[in-house]
């Protein structure tokens, strides 16, 4: 069951209403706990600040609830100890009576009103005893319908005396999820893991828990003993087998949605066993320990037991060819060869005359609900003879995805894209035009004419009155900001030599250029102009254009926007930090988020500015700029705002200690300085 409170845009505006002047002060953090249905819990924090002129202003936070954060209300009063508020962004309302230091009161939304009572918040504090009581490992299994699921419950001392909390899923390869809650009351243990949803409370006694562990609503019983886990997953095989197998294997995965890479992994560890895991790189997926292994008259089984998935095949020299056999899904043969990865070369095979007609590139306009985008195959003779073939959408800034299978028959040509995504192209290949269908798993199919040869962007001329496009004339820029991100996006619109009238679009941030306005319109007194996939609409005057832009095929809600007229000038975001300490960080720092890796580069450019950016070459992300930095004592905090992220630690000489936080979720996240 969804909870009461929902979120219901995605860019929170601040919109402080002054209030009358109240006779107490009730700054600070306040909590209490929806009720919306049995069984079914939410915990609302009010954070509540005064202003300047001794006027209220409240934030409302969840930590049951990443997306309910940092909500402000729309309008605040507090008047002879009553708090009345107002929160356009959730629909709903708060009226409460300050007594004997509670707040007492109910929130309203869609007509429903539910008690809300509020005290002043406090962290929990544990005392030295519970937390020696609680250090070490706990595990169990937790039985679900696939089997039995390993979780592992860590507690670590820091040096300063904080206890720190972890949960493990060894069968998944998950590791260091973050807990966000611990409590500890008459030996009742709870604890919170808001980036999972999940909670778990149990009773200690003595080196065991007893309780109960809840994802999403369902309770499952889970106890954990107390003790170092020791991983079962020594594989029993000869001799032989383990010196066949050990190494790695790689293979192609043929499932609906395209092509997968998989591959095993077998190793000895110091201690002798022997051990193997399954991996899913193209989905960063890593570690999943396989659980049984047996090799009987000539055929090889391995049992993936958090899949609920096998393969079973026979072993000959440096192949593995078989079945992959797994739950929702048909028998998939799989081929997997030892050794390193080497990409898979898909050449096409087409006639000699069709490879010649298809030889270079190939550009169109794919028809949306709202606009136009921009896609292009490309195709080329390697220096081995290898025909491969390439579709790419530049709008999107998407590359290089290569065209998996191709043939002609009758004039008809088909082209397969099944790695990373499931496309097919449908058309009549005549000279240096391409006519057909672009056909793609959850979209209606869509009509595509591409020609041959360099691409020439197709004008848009759009048909606006004279005062709106002298209105419009010039360029535009502002920020659209959702939970996730905040992205700067640039508009430019002019009269070209041909007196048509044209609009594009750009986004600094993503380093995307070119996105063509597609349609627009006038209409009583209201803008609205067409990019592919979205629709900017709202009011302008000589200087602001507001409103909404809303995306297709999103469920999400309307963004609001304003965009200022005048020239965009990209930000430096020049850290301003002690000499000393750019000293100190001038350099490469890595470190692990959860299975990504990320590194963080600081530097000078040519101007003096010293800057930081951040990559995840798990992700094939670069250069994403921190843009503020603050030193306070040891403590650093960078934010980055492109994806509403910080990050808090404790900065020494080659190490920096601390969390990062997005979306509501903190993770543990520590950077060693240096190359490796």
């Amino acid at each position: 069951m969804k909870h009461l409170i929902k979120l219901l845009v995605l860019l929170f505006s601040v919109i402080l209403i002054n209030n009358t002047i109240a006779s107490e002060d009730i700054t600070g953090t306040w909590q209490g706990t929806l009720v919306p249905a049995p069984g079914n819990e939410l915990v609302i924090q009010f954070i509540i600040t005064m202003n300047d002129d001794g006027s209220y202003s409240v934030v409302l936070n969840s930590p049951d609830q990443g997306a309910i954060k940092d909500i402000k209300a729309s309008s605040v009063v507090f008047d002879s100890g009553k708090l009345k508020l107002d929160v356009t962004d959730l629909s709903g309302s708060y009226e409460g009576t300050l007594k004997d230091g509670i707040i007492e009161g109910n929130w309203k939304q869609e007509g429903t009103s539910i008690p809300l009572n509020l005290k002043p918040y406090e962290k929990p504090v544990l005392s030295k005893e519970d937390m020696e009581k609680l250090v070490g490992q706990w595990h169990g299994p937790l039985k679900i319908p696939t089997g039995d699921l390993t979780l592992v419950l860590r507690f670590e001392m820091k040096e300063k005396g904080e206890l720190k909390a972890f949960l493990d899923s060894p069968d998944q390869g998950a590791t260091g999820i973050p807990v966000s809650d611990v409590g500890l009351v008459d030996d009742t243990l709870s604890i919170k893991v808001s980036v999972a949803n999940v909670e778990y409370k149990g009773k200690i006694t003595g080196d065991e828990i007893v309780g109960e562990f809840k994802q999403g609503g369902q309770g499952i019983p889970l106890t954990l003993k107390k003790g170092e886990y020791k991983p079962e997953v020594t594989l029993n095989l000869s001799k032989e087998i383990k010196d066949k197998l050990s190494g790695e294997w790689h293979g192609q995965l043929e499932i609906p949605t395209g092509l997968i890479h998989v591959s095993f992994r077998f190793e000895t560890t110091e201690k002798g066993d022997f051990v193997g895991f399954y991996e899913v790189p193209d989905q960063h997926v890593k570690g999943i320990p396989i659980k049984e292994a047996d090799f009987t008259d000539g055929k090889l089984t391995l049992k993936i037991k958090v899949a609920n998935a096998e393969f079973k095949g026979t072993l000959a020299g440096d192949l593995l060819t078989g079945e992959w056999v797994q739950a929702g899904l048909s028998n998939i043969p799989l081929s997997m060869k030892k050794g390193e990865y080497t990409p898979p070369v898909f050449s096409l095979d087409l006639p000699k005359e069709t490879r010649e007609l298809l030889s270079g590139e190939w550009h169109g306009q794919r028809k949306m609900t709202k606009g136009f985008m921009h896609m292009s195959f490309r195709f080329e003779t390697t220096e081995k003879g290898d025909f491969l073939g390439y579709y790419e959408v530049p709008d999107q800034n998407v590359k290089e995805i290569p065209v998996t299978e191709a043939s002609l028959s009758d004039g008809n040509l088909i082209l397969k894209m099944q790695k990373r995504v499931n496309i097919e192209f449908k058309g009549q290949l005549a000279g240096d035009e391409l006519t057909g269908q672009m056909i793609q798993s959850g979209m209606a199919n869509t009509t595509v004419s591409m020609k041959k040869g360099k691409y020439i962007p197709p004008v848009y001329s759009l048909d606006l009155p004279k005062e709106t496009k002298d209105l419009l004339s010039g360029e535009w820029y502002g920020e659209l900001k959702a939970p996730s991100a905040t992205v700067t996006v640039v508009f430019r619109f002019e009269t070209t030599e041909k007196g048509e009238f044209v609009g594009s679009e750009e986004v600094p941030d993503q380093k995307i250029k070119g996105i063509l306005v597609t349609e627009a319109n006038f209409s009583d007194g209201k803008l609205s102009f067409i990019v592919p996939n979205a629709e900017y609409k709202g009011k302008i005057t000589s200087d602001e254009f507001t409103g909404e832009v809303i995306e297709e095929g999103s469920n999400n809600a309307p963004i609001p926007f304003t965009l200022k007229k005048g020239k965009y000038v990209p930000p430096s975001y020049s850290l301003n930090l002690p000499k000393e300490t750019m000293k100190t960080l001038s350099g490469k720092w890595k470190g692990k988020l959860g299975n990504y890796t990320l590194v963080f580069r600081f530097e000078k450019n040519e101007k003096g500015e010293f800057l930081g950016l951040i990559d995840s070459p798990d992700t094939s992300t670069k250069d994403i700029q921190i843009t503020e930095a603050s030193l306070s004592g040891s403590n650093l905090t960078l934010k980055v705002k492109l994806v509403n992220a910080e990050f808090n630690g404790e900065l020494s000489k080659d190490s920096l200690d601390g969390e990062w936080t997005q979306g509501g979720q903190n993770i543990p996240l520590i950077l060693k300085k240096g190359e490796n």
